[in-house]
C-alpha cells in the first residue's frame, strides 16, 4: 500500500503507466500483451485486470497456478454461473481480492478487479494478530475504565488493538449501541439477585439474607452474611473493620463491607451489602442492624469487639444503638488525610505518630507540637473521643478491649480490592465476585494450616515473641509488692534506678508500656519477668491461645457452598433501582 506504480493495459498500439516517482509515460507496443512479467518479485504476474478466459474453470485454473508460484493460499468466497471471487485464505483482514465476471457483449470472462497486495507472509507462515471488532473493544473499555466511556477512549483503544483509530462518529455510535445492549442485560440481571440470595442461604445454613424493594418492585438494598461467620468469630481477633465503596455504571450503588481478622492477621469476610444511592447514615444503620442479627457473637458480653472505620458516613449513631458494648474507633490514616487537607501536611504527619504511641508523656509532647502548628487542628481533634483513636488513652483502661496494634482500617481496603475490577459490572456480578473470593481464600487457608501442629504458634507472633524474649534477657527485675514487678532496661541496682522503668502485673497480663495488653503476648518487660523470676525456658507457654494453630484451624474449618448462576431462576417482577 502507498506505492504509486500502476499500469493500464489497453487494446491498441500504446499503454500508459505511472512510475514509482509519479512520472506519466507511454510505451508503444506492436501487439496486445498476453501477460506481464514483473521483475521485482521474479514471478509471472498471472492476475491482472482485463485477462480473458473462455470459461470460469479456466479462471480458476489460473488462480491455482498463482497459488503455486506465489506461495499464498486462496479461497473462493463467492461463486455463481457468471462470476467468482477469490480472497486470501491465510488472513481475514488481508486486502487481496480478485473478481472474475462475464462480459455480456462478448460472452467471455475477464478479471474485473485485482488487488494483489498481501499483508500475510507466504504459505506456512504464522497468521497475523486478529483484528478486534469495535463492539468487543467498546465492551473492554467499559469494563476497565471508571466512569463513562468517551469516543476518545474507544479511538485510543482501537489504535492500540488494530494499529489505526476509528473516526470519532463511528466510535460515538458504537458507544451508543453498546450502551443500549448493555443496559438491557444489566436490567435483566437484577431479576436473578433475590433468587440467588435465597439459594445461597439454603445451601449455607444459618445464613442471614435481607433485601428491600419499593412499591414499584425496584430493588434498593441487598445483604448477605453466611452462616458459618458467627461460629468462626469465637476463634478470631475481636476486631471488625467497616468500609463502603462506590460502584459505577448506569445503576450506581454503594457496596458495604464488614471484615474481621484471623489469628494469622488474614482478612476474614463477615458480611456484604449493596444499596442504591450514596453512603449515608440510614444505609449504615440498615447494614449494621443486619450484621448484628447475622453475627449474634457481636452482641454478647463474652468478648467485646472493636470496630474500626472512617470518621464519617453516619456510622456513630447506629453503632451506639446496635452495638452499645463494643468500642467504635477511628481510622488514623483517614483522620490524617482529613487533617492534611484542612490544616496542612506538616500537622497531618503528627497524627499517626500520636495515635500509635502508648506513652502519655510522649503523647503530650506531640500534642504541644501540633498546638504550635495549628491550634484549630487541636480543637478539632479534641472533639473526637480520645479512646476512639489514641492508643495512649485506651490501652491503660482495662475496661476497653485490645486493638492488636490496628490504628488503621487497612483490613477493609484488602476486601475492597476484591471488587475493584467488578465495580463497572452489575450488582449480580459483584455478589458473584465476592462469593468466588470467599471460596478461594477459605480453600487456600484450610489447605495451608491443615498439617500444622495443634500446639504450634503462628509464625509472625512467634517471631515477635522470641524477639521480645531476647530483648528482655538484658533487663533487671525487682519485686515491688505481691504480684507487681518493676522492670528496668538496665542491669544492676545502680543502673536499675537510672534506666527506663515499667511495672509488670503478670496476673493481669499488663505492662505500663501497653504492648502486652495490646498484642496478647508478653512484651520485653513481661519476658524479663518470666526469664528472671519464673526461670522459664522460653516464651511459648505465655502466648495467648488465640495464636495457636488449633485456633486457626477452627476458623477455617468451615465449608462454603457456592451457588452456580445457571441454577438460579428469574424473578421477573424485580426491576433495577432508580438510575
Amino acid at each position: 500500500r502507498g506505492c504509486a506504480w500502476t499500469l493500464w493495459i489497453g487494446k491498441g498500439s500504446t499503454c500508459s503507466y505511472f512510475t514509482n516517482e509519479g512520472d506519466y509515460k507511454k510505451m508503444s507496443t506492436a501487439v496486445e500483451p498476453e501477460a506481464i512479467v514483473i521483475d521485482d518479485s521474479e514471478r509471472v504476474q498471472r492476475l491482472f485486470v482485463g485477462a480473458k478466459f473462455e470459461t470460469l474453470e479456466a479462471a480458476k485454473l489460473m488462480a491455482e497456478k498463482y497459488e503455486e508460484e506465489s506461495g499464498f493460499r486462496l479461497k473462493i468466497v463467492h461463486s455463481s454461473k457468471i462470476r467468482v471471487r477469490f480472497a486470501c485464505a491465510q488472513h481475514l483482514d488481508c486486502p487481496f481480492m480478485v473478481n472474475v465476471g462475464r462480459r455480456r457483449k462478448h460472452g467471455d470472462y475477464v478479471f474485473k478487479t485485482v488487488v494483489t497486495n498481501h499483508t500475510a507472509k507466504e504459505r506456512g507462515a504464522r497468521p497475523r494478530k486478529r483484528r478486534r471488532g469495535l463492539p468487543e473493544i467498546v465492551r473492554e473499555v467499559a469494563r476497565t475504565k471508571p466512569g463513562p466511556v468517551l469516543p476518545a477512549d474507544v479511538m485510543k483503544a482501537t489504535a492500540a488493538a488494530n494499529g489505526e483509530p476509528v473516526p470519532y462518529m463511528v466510535a460515538y455510535r458504537a458507544i451508543k449501541t453498546a450502551s443500549k445492549d448493555e443496559d438491557e442485560k444489566r436490567a435483566k440481571s437484577f431479576q436473578r439477585i433475590i433468587p440467588y440470595l435465597k439459594m445461597l442461604s439454603s445451601e449455607n445454613p444459618n445464613s442471614r439474607i435481607d433485601y428491600e424493594v419499593d412499591s414499584e418492585k425496584r430493588l434498593l438494598r441487598v445483604f448477605f452474611c453466611l452462616g458459618f461467620v458467627n461460629e468462626a468469630l469465637k476463634s478470631m481477633r475481636p476486631l471488625i473493620s467497616l468500609d463502603a465503596c462506590e460502584l459505577n455504571g448506569k445503576w450506581k450503588g454503594t457496596a458495604y463491607v464488614g471484615t474481621a481478622r484471623a489469628a494469622t492477621n488474614e482478612v476474614y469476610p463477615l458480611a456484604f451489602a449493596i444499596m442504591a444511592g450514596q453512603e449515608d447514615a440510614s444505609n449504615w444503620a440498615w447494614f449494621l442492624g443486619n450484621l448484628g442479627q447475622g453475627c449474634p457473637q457481636l452482641l454478647t458480653m463474652e468478648r467485646r469487639f472493636v470496630f474500626v472505620s472512617n470518621h464519617d458516613g453516619g456510622k456513630a449513631h447506629a453503632m451506639n444503638e446496635i452495638f452499645p458494648e463494643c468500642l467504635h474507633t477511628v481510622c488514623a490514616a483517614h483522620l490524617k488525610s482529613k487533617i492534611d487537607a484542612a490544616y496542612g501536611r506538616e500537622v497531618g504527619s503528627k497524627i499517626v505518630q500520636l495515635a500509635r504511641t502508648f506513652s502519655l508523656s510522649e503523647a503530650q509532647v506531640i500534642w504541644d507540637e501540633i498546638d504550635e502548628l495549628s491550634p484549630e487542628a487541636v480543637e478539632y481533634l479534641k472533639s473526637i473521643a480520645p479512646e476512639q483513636w489514641l492508643s495512649s488513652e485506651w490501652v491503660h483502661d482495662s475496661s476497653l478491649p485490645p486493638r492488636f496494634g490496628m490504628i488503621c482500617s487497612n483490613a477493609k481496603e484488602a476486601t475492597s480490592s476484591w471488587i475493584d475490577h467488578a465495580r463497572n459490572r452489575t450488582w449480580e456480578q459483584v455478589l458473584l465476585e465476592i462469593q468466588n473470593n470467599i471460596c478461594f481464600r477459605f480453600g487456600n487457608s484450610r489447605k495451608k494450616y491443615r498439617a500444622r501442629e495443634a500446639g504450634g504458634i503462628v509464625p509472625d507472633i512467634l517471631r515477635a515473641a522470641r524477639d521480645a524474649w531476647d530483648e528482655g534477657a538484658s533487663m533487671s527485675v525487682i519485686e515491688t509488692n505481691e504480684g507487681r514487678f518493676q522492670v528496668s532496661e538496665s542491669q544492676g541496682f545502680s543502673e536499675h534506678i537510672q534506666g527506663i522503668m515499667n511495672i509488670v502485673a503478670p496476673a493481669q497480663a499488663t505492662c505500663t508500656c501497653g504492648k502486652w495488653q495490646d498484642r496478647w503476648f508478653p512484651c520485653e518487660h513481661g519476658c524479663a519477668y518470666f526469664k528472671h523470676i519464673r526461670r522459664a525456658a522460653h516464651v511459648n507457654p505465655f502466648v495467648h491461645s488465640l495464636y495457636q494453630f488449633s485456633s486457626v484451624r477452627e476458623t477455617f474449618k468451615v465449608n462454603v457452598n457456592p451457588v452456580v448462576p445457571s441454577m438460579v431462576q428469574y424473578d421477573r417482577e424485580t426491576r433495577p433501582p432508580p438510575a
